[in-house]
């Protein structure tokens, strides 16, 4: 026998909310007879789990029932995610929208942010979670984002903003290791586990979607090594302010080496060929240090291409979703 769960509302409140339970309202009951302790009763098809829930946030305005950089928070907001959008709470959509792109940000700002919140996070995890090697019954990847359930989740309900993150974040990880992993090992993957190595539900990828994936890395490394081929320049005398801001002084540009110059650039380029993580790559030039500059290069020169660097990775990061063909997902 069915077990039916009720739950008694305002329709006032209701209303308030949605145009969905509003207009819901104004029709006529479809069974007149149908109440409880006098009160009309209103089938609803939705799950009773998630409505209870839908309702405490409604009634209550209680927190999310996720916490940040959680690995399940698709599969425990997702039925919350369905009934604002079906029942069209503008909202608490909105709410459950911006806690996901906490975990998957949209602006390369906040990338960079949540990265180098999670390097923090790797420092010092073992010794925080009593791990001792080569394993931990608490890696650190089982408290991070998981980016497969992320991108379902955002083609599902239509939240194209975070699919750009969590894309990029997919294409940086090798298809070895996690549950899903090519590796069958149990002790390599719990060293890899160990070590603070992502993983991904690779098996919950549909095709279309891998493939996406494939191409999009692909895209990216070409259009990054293609900017970086591009970079031909000659040794430059930059304004006295901006060479002293950045701690240079007059007299380092003597011995400024072309074959150096085009060896630094050739370097970088092998590097992201061989590097998934383009955006890191890039980083490292971006804000290399002016005392650790290669060797017959000026700091005048190394200051030209961390700018160059730093542009190609804002150019980059706008155009993720032309390189994983978001925009047709």
């Amino acid at each position: 026998m069915r077990q039916e769960t009720g739950f008694l509302v305002h329709r006032s409140m209701l209303c308030k909310v949605s145009p969905i339970f509003a207009d819901m309202f104004t029709l006529p009951p479809s069974n007149v007879n149908e109440s409880f302790e006098g009160l009309p009763v209103v089938q609803m098809p939705d799950a009773a789990e998630a409505l209870e829930m839908f309702l405490k946030i409604l009634y209550q305005e209680a927190a999310l029932p996720v916490k940040r950089l959680d690995p399940n928070t698709p599969a425990l907001v997702g039925p919350l995610l369905g009934l604002a959008t079906k029942y069209e709470v503008e909202h608490l959509r909105t709410q459950v929208v911006a806690r996901l792109m906490e975990d998957w940000p949209t602006s390369l700002p906040a990338w960079d942010t949540l990265e180098a919140e999670i390097t923090a996070m790797r420092e010092g995890w073992h010794s925080r979670h009593n791990c001792t090697g080569p394993t931990c019954d608490e890696p650190l990847d089982h408290h991070l984002p998981e980016p497969v359930a992320a991108i379902q989740l955002a083609k599902q309900y239509k939240i194209p903003a975070i699919l750009p993150s969590a894309f990029y974040h997919l294409s940086r990880l090798s298809i070895e290791w996690g549950p899903d992993g090519t590796e069958t090992y149990p002790s390599i993957q719990r060293g890899r586990l160990f070590m603070g190595t992502r993983t991904a539900r690779w098996k919950s990828l549909p095709g279309n979607d891998y493939y996406n994936l494939l191409a999009g890395r692909t895209r990216l490394q070409n259009a990054a090594q293609r900017h970086v081929r591009g970079w031909k320049f000659e040794h430059v005398e930059l304004p006295g302010d901006i060479l002293a801001e950045a701690g240079v002084s007059d007299h380092e540009d003597e011995g400024c080496s072309r074959n150096a110059r085009r060896n630094m650039i050739s370097d970088l380029e092998k590097a992201i060929a061989s590097h998934p993580d383009v955006l890191r790559t890039l980083q490292t030039y971006a804000s290399f240090p002016l005392h650790n500059e290669p060797k017959d290069v000026c700091p005048r020169c190394v200051f030209i291409v961390m700018e160059k660097a730093s542009a190609l990775r804002k150019y980059l990061w706008e155009h993720l979703p032309e390189f994983f063909n978001i925009d047709t997902i």
